[in-house]
């Protein structure tokens, strides 16, 4: 069901809200004439009313610790991003000040390293894929780093605080990689699911003499509880879809310390 995420916006809503429409509706229609039959003119609607009230409610509960959680991993995840970019700014800024001809070359391949996470890894996070090849940029300006043989105090501090930046960006991006699969187990999706699609077969129970006026309050349940589905599968996997976490804050950075150098 991955493919969905490479969905615009619209269309995943649209998409999820109709899969509960069609669910709720076609359910009721196919319902309708033997439920009514069962009741043989009797009214159960009290009873009904019991059963979906408690049902609501503990699936309102659920609904709202699966959205808490998948909305506080989102948090977290843009958090290490804008984490990692701060490290890689602050990075670039003490290689400003290392003897040529190695700071140069050093700017260069964070330059570099910044770029192609901007236009080449999000577009592929994305996606889903967790493509290794920004890593050459840090490989070569680890091995540039390397080379450098400081002289005095002062370029020693600097270069041991390139080194203990650059294996924290190193840590950062891994993470961020891991996090390209971070989303809600099977087992949550299952029992939410299921949830939802409850709810919806209790309200099919209800006696009503006006049909209209049932599919109109069925079709607002199902729309209300589609939207719900689709707000918490577009950010459950932080980095995936096109309401995923952002490069912004990379974006930002590069404009403002890297571009022109």
């Amino acid at each position: 069901m991955f493919w969905v995420y490479e969905l615009p916006n619209i269309a995943f809503a649209a998409l999820t809200i109709a899969a509960f429409l069609a669910f709720g509706l076609g359910g009721l229609m196919i319902t309708r004439g033997w439920i009514r039959k069962a009741y043989a003119g009797h009214n159960y609607n009290d009873i009904v009313s019991y059963y979906f009230s408690a049902c609501g409610v503990f699936f309102a509960l659920y609904l709202a610790l699966v959205a808490a959680g998948t909305w506080t991993t989102r948090q977290a995840v843009e958090s290490k991003v804008d984490e990692e970019s701060f490290q890689l700014a602050a990075l670039y800024r003490n290689v400003l000040d290392l003897p040529e001809p190695h700071s140069s070359s050093l700017e260069k391949h964070l330059r570099e390293y910044t770029r192609f996470v901007i236009d080449k890894s999000w577009e592929n996070q994305r996606k889903g894929i967790a493509s290794n090849a920004e890593e050459k940029y840090l490989d070569l300006f680890e091995e540039e780093l390397d080379k450098m043989d400081p002289k005095t105090d002062a370029e020693r501090e600097l270069h041991s605080e390139c080194l203990n930046l650059f294996n924290q960006i190193s840590e950062s991006r891994r993470r961020r990689m891991s996090n390209i699969s971070t989303g809600l187990s099977g087992a949550l999706w299952v029992v939410l699911v299921f949830g939802c699609l409850l709810v919806l077969s209790i309200s099919w129970f209800f006696t009503l003499p006006s049909l209209q006026v049932h599919l109109v309050l069925t079709a607002l349940l199902s729309v209300m509880i589609g939207t719900l589905m689709y707000i918490i599968a577009a950010i459950d996997y932080p980095l995936r879809g096109h309401l995923g976490v952002s490069s912004d804050s990379f974006s930002l950075m590069f404009d403002q310390l890297m571009k022109g150098h």
